[in-house]
């Protein structure tokens, strides 16, 4: 049966949620103003396919999500990254599935539970696991089993039930140069989706520039596909002025706006509550960008240590990330939803074929772009050099300019910092919950060099080491964790409380 798309201006402009009720007799979609909707499918994001196809699902990268009927049932699609997922849950008798853990949570009268401080641990383990594992949940006030769906296509049935099947995935490469023609129709083909004037909300590139090897490399690419902005984050203080990248985006012929890295601090309406709500807030300063990133397909690097690095043990299937302390990337989430813009984390086209891109940076092919450092990574040196980028104005050193991590007081806004201590001066349960986590012994564990495991780990033959890294984690970066026992675990509780209300409307009214 054709669905019933409900637009909710209210809403941010690219959240969505579907209620499925058992035998299909009712699909009822609440979305907002950006999502495009018709009687057999809806979506927001982009894909490298023709628009007028709306074949989302069988592209090789989608950004964004969306549904389309099928034989069988509807279909669900989740971006072909990692860093945005959907969630459903079981909620009286009906199926619930959206792209807003909020959303979702606010729907169906949930929410996290003030008892269990973990749930950022078990995000964060999740990711750590890429796609490997299938069957994440998540704890909620409740006790209803909130499931997450990731980096893959999930068919409903008539009787509500899930089932998964994979993403399409393009050749391997054999060469730099097929590597790079296929990067680069990839990249042609979203663009030319995403900027479809029979959209109802087009979206134009964005780079993402800096003097690390991957922004830069993003940056010429954006400007050889007609790309003319670019956004760049520095500070005053410290040495991170040197990660500014406008001098390249500006040579290579882009726009740039610079923007300081702690500017989200002096914002009007504070932003960590939406960057919390997928703790911790680590993408915050691009809250500064805000107005600029609206109707943009925002260009980062994000992958290339998976997909760009030396090392071989970086090079792990199904999006293993075991080295990840953070979940930088993932806290986008409801910020993007809201303003209104698309994440394309450019290393990850083609990172299934992981192996190869490591095969190839390691190959007499591209030892010209290989330099004998610590910091080295010859396919995005190679795709900037090529571009234009003289060798010596960028990938000397690791700088990580955009992150802020929001567990210390003087990284929060002040009207922030306030609201984050009357919540916890509210529900004293939460001091008991933590108090009661913190054992003196388990307390000292974060002491240890966070890294001490993995430079173990990375010392035992490929094979090994891939089956303890599909292995829990807890003991490497739980109790291993500054965060561990700590009331900035609350940050997501808080965020919750926060923003809730931007998911309430009047289910009656049509």
């Amino acid at each position: 049966m054709p669905l019933i798309c409900r637009k909710i201006d209210s809403l941010p402009k690219l959240a969505w949620l579907a209620e499925l009720q058992s035998g299909h007799a009712a699909i009822t979609v609440y979305h907002g103003a950006w999502v495009e909707v018709s009687s057999a499918e809806f979506f927001e994001g982009a894909w490298n396919g023709a628009y007028d196809a709306r074949r989302f699902d069988t592209a090789t990268t989608f950004l964004g999500s969306g549904a389309r009927e099928v034989a069988g049932g509807i279909l669900f699609c989740t971006p072909t990254h990692l860093f945005e997922r959907l969630y459903t849950v079981i909620h009286a008798g009906s199926r619930l599935i959206s792209n807003s853990l909020i959303f979702l949570l606010e729907h169906s009268n949930d929410g996290f539970d003030l008892g269990y401080p973990n749930t950022y641990f078990d995000l964060l383990d999740y990711d750590r696991q890429g796609y490997y594992k299938t069957d994440k949940t998540l704890h909620t006030r409740t006790g209803a089993t909130v499931a997450l769906l990731e980096h893959g296509n999930f068919l409903i049935d008539a009787q509500l039930t899930v089932q998964r099947s994979e993403k399409t995935q393009e050749p391997a490469p054999e060469t730099y140069g097929d590597y790079k023609r296929t990067l680069m129709a990839t990249l042609d083909a979203l663009l030319t989706n995403a900027a479809d004037p029979r959209r109802v909300q087009t979206f134009r590139p964005i780079a993402s520039a800096s003097r690390g090897y991957d922004s830069t490399a993003i940056t010429a690419l954006a400007r050889e596909l007609g790309g003319t902005e670019a956004i760049t984050f520095a500070t005053s203080d410290g040495n991170l002025l040197a990660d500014d990248g406008s001098d390249i985006a500006l040579a290579l012929g882009l726009t740039v706006e610079r923007y300081d890295r702690m500017g989200y601090k002096k914002l009007a309406q504070p932003a960590e509550p939406e960057f919390c709500v997928c703790p911790t807030g680590t993408t915050i300063p691009i809250a500064s960008a805000e107005a600029q990133l609206r109707g943009g397909i925002y260009m980062t690097g994000r992958y290339a240590d998976l997909a760009w690095a030396m090392d071989e043990k970086d090079m792990l299937p199904y999006l293993l990330w075991p080295t990840l302390f953070n979940r930088s990337g993932s806290t986008y989430e409801e910020f993007r939803l809201r303003v209104g813009f698309l994440h394309l984390p450019v290393p990850g086209i083609m990172i299934a074929h992981s192996r190869r891109l490591y095969e190839m940076s390691n190959s007499a092919e591209m030892r010209p772009w290989s330099l004998n450092s610590d910091y080295n990574k010859p396919i995005p040196r190679r795709i900037a050099e090529e571009g234009g980028v003289p060798r010596d104005q960028f990938g000397m050193v690791k700088m990580a300019s955009a992150h802020s991590i929001l567990f210390e007081q003087h990284t929060f806004h002040p009207d922030s910092w306030t609201s984050f201590n009357t919540f916890l001066t509210e529900h004293p349960e939460i001091n008991a919950t933590l108090q009661a986590q913190t054992a003196p012994l388990l307390k000292q564990w974060h002491r240890v060099k966070k890294g001490a495991v993995r430079t173990a780990r990375k010392r035992l033959p490929y094979n090994l080491y891939l089956r303890t890294v599909l292995l829990p984690n807890a003991l490497t970066h739980r109790v291993n964790s500054p965060l561990w026992g700590s009331r900035f675990l609350y940050t997501l509780h808080w965020g919750f409380e926060q923003i809730r209300d931007r998911y309430q409307f009047d289910q009656t009214k049509p």
